[in-house]
């Protein structure tokens, strides 16, 4: 019996700025399930999700319609990039900017004001989205590599997962906030610096190329 491989969201990203979203669904017997909600108060030429779109019949929430995509392969369909972002409390204003900039459906951004709720063991929780993340982005700066911290720890969990990644893949990525120097350890990766005038199209570039070398069904 096939089961569920993965499931998660996708926000439309229309010209039009609707409410639509699509709830993902990905099965081991290689199709793919895609139940689409958006306000029946829009037009229906909505590019985000237009092909392929066939009515289901079901009841979907208040005000909304329900349609379904016909199955496809998995691999036309790649789950989003998880992306963990190690910083410096000080510094989070600069991330949050940085992040708003790279922010799309296809990357998963894990900053812990977004993804820790009240009650977890937050030292656990950020060593376990280490562990499974894609990318860990380290961001850097004079506050955050001058002071022993969280930072530093975050720094050597990402830098033992590193050495357990396949040869050649991209893994790690320094991002310079100002002109800090870059803690030996970090020396072997190159870095982003954001001082530059094409630092956050570099950081871009980086994740786009990680995320074309993304396998479909991982």
């Amino acid at each position: 019996m096939a089961h569920i491989e993965l499931s998660y969201r996708k926000n439309c990203a229309c010209k039009h700025g609707c409410d639509a979203y699509a709830e993902i669904t990905q099965w081991s017997c290689g199709c793919v399930e895609v139940d689409i909600f958006h306000d029946a108060q829009r037009d229906d030429d909505c590019s985000d999700f237009s092909s392929l779109r066939r009515s289901c019949g079901k009841p979907g929430p208040p005000g909304f319609r329900r349609e379904i995509f016909s199955p496809r392969p998995i691999a036309e369909l790649k789950r989003p990039l998880s992306i963990f972002v190690s910083h410096a409390s000080q510094d989070k204003p600069r991330v949050r900017e940085l992040i708003a900039q790279l922010r799309c459906d296809e990357l998963d951004f894990w900053l812990d004001e977004e993804k820790l709720v009240p009650g977890q063991d937050w030292q656990r929780e950020i060593r376990s989205a280490i562990q499974k993340a894609d990318i860990v982005m380290v961001c850097l700066s004079k506050t955050c590599v001058s002071k022993a911290g969280f930072v530093q720890r975050e720094i050597r969990y990402a830098l033992d997962a590193a050495e357990h990644q396949p040869d050649g893949a991209l893994y790690l990525i320094p991002v310079r906030l100002d002109d800090c120097e870059i803690p030996e350890s970090l020396h072997r990766w190159q870095w982003a610096d954001l001082r530059d005038e094409d630092g956050v199209a570099s950081v871009r570039r980086a994740l786009e190329i990680r995320l074309s070398a993304q396998s479909p069904n991982s």
